[in-house]
Formats: structure tokens, sequence, C-alpha cells
């Protein structure tokens, strides 16, 4: 019972967490920025969000969640990939201050 108390809580806090950011979206205006950044940007989130759920996927163990959670992961890869063909068709590339970036704040992501 408790781990699944466990997963529904980090599922709740996954989904919180896109809710929040979605919400920040809407309601704050983009900041100046180059396009090509915030394609890798979002590159990036996708692929979180691909491994967060295939790090879901081993954890959990009730059939319906597991259901839930291959969905998810089969929708976050297959999104993944098409922003990566995406890219490449647009010949957008990762400067070296963005991949600087995405790598300290994947040292100091806590969760």
């Amino acid at each position: 019972m408790e781990k699944k108390i466990f997963h529904f809580i980090k599922s709740l806090r996954f989904h919180m967490m896109i809710l929040f950011e979605r919400l920040r979206n809407l309601f704050l205006k983009p900041g100046p920025g180059d396009p090509a950044r915030q394609y890798v940007l979002l590159v990036n989130k996708v692929r979180q969000e691909w491994q967060w759920a295939e790090k879901t996927y081993h954890e959990v163990t009730e059939t319906d969640l597991v259901d839930q959670v291959i969905y998810w992961q089969s929708a976050a890869e297959r999104k993944y990939i098409h922003l990566l063909k995406k890219a490449r068709q647009e010949g957008i590339t990762a400067d070296f201050e963005t991949i600087a970036y995405l790598a300290l704040i994947a040292r100091n992501k806590s969760y």
C-alpha cells in the first residue's frame, strides 16, 4: 500500500510540475532568446519526460499503472524522436552555452 501511495505522489508531483510550467508559459511572455536555443530546451524537456516514464516503469507494480506508464513512455519517446528529426531537418544545433546550462541543471536536480 505504501508503494502505491509513493508512486501516486511521484506521479502527482510530475504532473503538477508540467501544469505549473504550462501555466507559467501561458501567463508570462517568453523572454528574448534564440529560437534555436528554445527548441533545444524543449527537446531536453521531452527527453526528461521520457526518462521519467522509463524510470517509473521499472518502479510500478500494479498492472493498471504499468499500462499507463507504457503509454506515457511510448508517447514521450515518439515526441522526442519527432523533435530530433525536425531539428535535423531545420539544421538546429545546441551551442556550448545551452549545453553547459543543461548540464548544470541536470547536476543540481534534487529529485
